[in-house]
């Protein structure tokens, strides 16, 4: 079966995960087609090229829908995979289904509604009629895709964690650090947790831009930091005694990229109770999941307080299971390759 699918040449982003491990799956042969590197290409997000978007807002639309559909009369895919589709024109979506090519979508965001600008468009909305096949992350998205009335196919498919040297390393040589950890960008509601912690004198390092508006710099029991990734990111989530995991408004009653990042490399985290997070983790022992303010500090507070060799035989069995259970994205490809095959 020949797939074509949406890519980037950033191997660390979704689109680069799948293209990276589709290709690794028997009887398939992988076409990928960079259009992220279009859409994110050097100086994209300079002022005079978002002015230039803002003014002239399909012709970046045009460039990336011109090219997808190149490549499709180039290689004559089975399949298509759009990833998000933010810059994908629902008429060339009809145009190729009209041809018999089997279109798929994979969105890690809400395909419906759109928290940031960054979240999604009236492209996404206006091509879901088009589609075969949809997948998202979240058992919510899925009932909500289902509502629409479409005749689509949809199905579940989790994120997952990328292998590192953070996943193989010995945790009993991790110093551990008995403050908070929390990484990502900062907003209101983030802030307002993080201040609840600090008022139940909880220690925070915060790694991230955009706090200054609500958080104070120098505040007792908080740490400021500029954003963390790749190994840094993944050092930091090992030895930090606890991870914090804050969902925003579309992985409510779900999960997020981070509920996998985490435990892969060690990290103990503390997260908004869902009921698919509790498939994929045993509660108050391979993940701390909390109903509300007083069940999130109590286990804060408790874990603050187990010792080093506690918390680090805690995080082996948090690691252990993400791998065991075969939570990578090389697994989830292999996922997607099955339920592909089984909705043509």
């Amino acid at each position: 079966m020949r797939i074509l699918i949406t890519s980037s040449s950033n191997k660390d982003t979704i689109a680069g995960y799948y293209s990276q491990y589709l290709a690794t799956n028997p009887g398939i042969e992988l076409v990928p087609v960079y259009t992220f590197d279009v859409e994110e290409g050097p100086g994209h997000n300079n002022p005079s090229q978002r002015i230039i978007r803002k003014v002239f807002p399909q012709q970046m639309t045009r460039q990336v829908s011109a090219m997808l559909e190149e490549a499709v009369e180039e290689h004559q895919p089975d399949v298509v995979i759009v990833i998000k589709g933010m810059h994908i024109h629902p008429d060339m979506l009809s145009r190729l289904g009209g041809r018999g090519v089997f279109l798929v979508n994979y969105n890690p965001d809400h395909p419906l509604k759109f928290e940031t600008k960054a979240s999604g468009n009236q492209n996404i909305l206006k091509a879901l009629q088009y589609y075969h096949l949809v997948f998202t992350y979240s058992p919510v998205i899925k009932d909500a895709l289902e509502a629409t009335g479409n005749s689509f196919k949809t199905a579940v498919l989790p994120f997952g964690y990328q292998p590192s040297p953070y996943t193989e390393n010995n945790l009993n040589d991790v110093e551990i650090v008995r403050r908070v950890c929390f990484a990502g960008t900062g907003d209101k509601d983030r802030a307002i947790l993080i201040s609840k912690l600090l008022k139940h004198k909880i220690p925070v390092d915060v790694y991230g831009h955009g706090y200054h508006r609500w958080l104070k710099k120098g505040e007792k029991f908080l740490n400021l930091y500029s954003g963390v990734f790749g190994n840094m990111y993944f050092q930091n989530l090992q030895s930090h005694a606890v991870s914090l995991n804050l969902y925003r408004q579309q992985n409510k009653g779900s999960h997020n990229m981070r509920s996998f990042e985490i435990p892969s490399v060690g990290g103990l985290q503390v997260v908004e109770y869902s009921a698919q997070m509790s498939g994929f983790f045993e509660d108050q022992k391979e993940v701390f999941m909390y109903r509300d303010d007083h069940e999130l500090i109590k286990s804060i507070h408790m874990l603050l307080n187990t010792s080093d060799q506690e918390i680090r035989e805690l995080k082996m069995g948090a690691r252990e299971k993400a791998i065991q259970a075969k939570y990578s994205y090389a697994d989830r490809a292999k996922e997607m390759v099955s339920i592909i095959e089984s909705s043509i």
